[in-house]
């Protein structure tokens, strides 16, 4: 069963690499019609995708009970304290001068 998915990812990446192939050569049919229709569309097209995602995990997240929020909160606290004494102790090492080498 595990071949299976390894054969079929490496199927998948090797259309997905065609394919891009096909898209970035300007001189293939498609390649000239991507380039002429769906190239402009793109950054709009990926801009609304990325807020529809924010949207939809906004809404999961007022949807979900409270104590699952409360969770989610307490995590993002506990992640930004960790970020806050990693920058302290990298400016401590940097102050000590043992931040070179």
């Amino acid at each position: 069963m595990e071949w299976v998915f390894v054969i079929l990812f490496v199927a998948a990446a090797a259309i997905a690499i065609r394919v891009r192939n096909t898209l970035e050569d300007p001189t293939s049919p498609f390649g000239h019609w991507f380039d002429k229709h769906a190239r402009p569309r793109f950054k709009r097209a990926a801009l609304a995708l990325f807020g529809l995602t924010l949207a939809g995990w906004f809404a999961v997240y007022l949807l979900a009970p409270a104590e699952d929020r409360k969770g989610l909160t307490e995590m993002f606290q506990d992640l930004w304290k960790q970020f806050d004494q990693d920058k302290a102790r990298v400016r401590e090492q940097h102050r000590d001068g043992g931040g070179q080498k």
